[in-house]
């Protein structure tokens, strides 16, 4: 048996409340799934790695951690992302924790990648080929899912300035996280 076959038959002998309350590891597809088989290439980013890269906003830090992701500028100068030798916005799904984000606008869904606010992502999975499509129609090229911090995985609060000289770049970050409760919590992020 592979592992995937006894991480499987595990799960299958656990209580029902047991089960309802089991966490897994971010997946860019439906079903929990080893990168062995996943259709693609798989890339996982936390946040230690935004953090301690200082990067300036979703779309380098995508550059430079996904193999084979580029950034591209348009004829209006605006930056658009590629996997797989292909650009446009209508074959990259982005999902923001689990919510399918499609923009019908001339800059798809650059919006989100171009704030150069990072602070409350907790982790980015990227699926670099077709097998995001199960997730939507619009992941042929490829898939990004991003999971945001909540209330019960950041606790606390700090401030975060960050300038760049000869640059336009300015940027102050807030962030506060409490726990109210088992399944409750509080995140401001600003």
């Amino acid at each position: 048996k592979t592992n995937s076959d006894r991480e499987l038959q595990e799960l299958l002998t656990l209580p029902l409340t047991k089960l309802a309350s089991v966490k897994f590891l971010p997946s860019v597809s439906l079903m929990p799934t080893s990168y062995r088989e996943i259709p693609g290439t798989a890339t996982f980013i936390d946040e230690s790695q935004l953090k301690n890269q200082g990067f300036r906003d979703l779309n380098q830090a995508l550059e430079a951690l996904v193999p084979g992701a580029y950034v591209v500028h348009d004829n209006f100068g605006m930056p658009m992302l590629g996997l797989r030798g292909e650009t446009g916005n209508s074959r990259l799904l982005y999902v923001v924790n689990g919510l399918e984000s499609r923009h019908i606008t001339s800059r798809g869904t650059n919006t989100e990648r171009d704030i150069p606010l990072l602070g409350d992502i907790q982790h980015i999975g990227v699926l670099n080929g077709p097998g995001g499509s199960i997730r939507g129609s619009g992941a042929t090229t490829g898939l990004i899912d991003m999971t945001t911090h909540t209330g019960l995985t950041f606790s606390g609060t700090d401030i975060k300035l960050r300038q760049g000289f000869n640059e336009f770049l300015s940027t102050l970050e807030f962030r506060h996280g409490r726990r109210l409760g088992d399944d409750k919590g509080l995140f401001i992020y600003a």
